[in-house]
């Protein structure tokens, strides 16, 4: 039995294998038509849709469901989104959005660490949190190359010499947008109905050792009935 746990548990994490595998792809399509289209996409509405998607569906989420997680997701989504998006008729992106896209990004992180007593049920479900942090590392990825931090990545060129860093590290952004947005309809769509409506309850089943104890107790032939009437 605990084989068996510990196996799903690591195959939770098969998130992770997106990183290694975006770069790995690029590589290997380098030179065909395919390596083409891959390595352009960036220039589609692709790269600006995905996080506007996942946090559109987020945000109906978070209302619906009333889940703090969503609403995280909301405003990640929203980032993103203003950190893809060009000007109108142009390839450029929004003046100041990196230092503001940065700053948003450190005011999620002290709004998820006030509300982390109302985020624990929903990041403690199965497969919330490997997503989460899948997605993380596959920003963080996208970051070290465009940083240049990881050589053997960047360097690499195609048959006509041309450097690989700029599609890879867009392709690690899309991969980490697709990956928001799994996370998104994971958590609304499997998660959420099993771990209730209030933002602030436990999941459905999960009640404190003592309420459980409670209740087992009153249902005893031999409890008293000042004790079983005690909840």
């Amino acid at each position: 039995m605990g084989i068996q746990t510990n196996k799903a548990g690591l195959l939770a994490w098969w998130p992770l294998l997106l990183a290694p595998a975006v770069v790995v792809l690029v590589l290997l399509t380098r030179d065909t038509p395919a390596g083409a289209v891959i390595r352009t996409h960036d220039a589609g509405p692709l790269p600006p849709l995905l996080p506007l998607l996942a946090g559109g569906v987020a945000l109906v989420g978070a209302v619906w469901r009333r889940s703090p997680l969503l609403w995280l997701c909301a405003a990640l989504g929203l980032l993103f989104f203003l950190r893809e998006a060009s000007l109108p008729g142009t390839d450029k992106h929004l003046p100041g959005i990196k230092k503001g896209v940065y700053v948003g990004l450190g005011l999620l992180v002290v709004w998820a660490v006030v509300w982390r007593e109302r985020l624990g049920p929903w990041v403690r479900r199965p497969g919330v949190f490997p997503l989460a942090v899948s997605m993380w590392v596959m920003y963080g990825l996208s970051q070290a190359i465009a940083r240049g931090a990881l050589k053997f990545v960047s360097d690499l060129t195609d048959a006509s010499g041309q450097k690989l860093r700029t599609p890879m590290e867009e392709c690690c952004e899309t991969a980490g947008h697709l990956l928001l947005l799994g996370l998104v309809v994971w958590v609304w769509v499997c998660v959420s109905r099993r771990a209730g409506a209030a933002p602030s309850a436990e999941p459905a089943g999960e009640g404190t050792g003592a309420q459980q104890k409670s209740s087992g107790d009153a249902g005893l032939p031999g409890a008293s009935p000042a004790r079983a009437g005690t909840h």
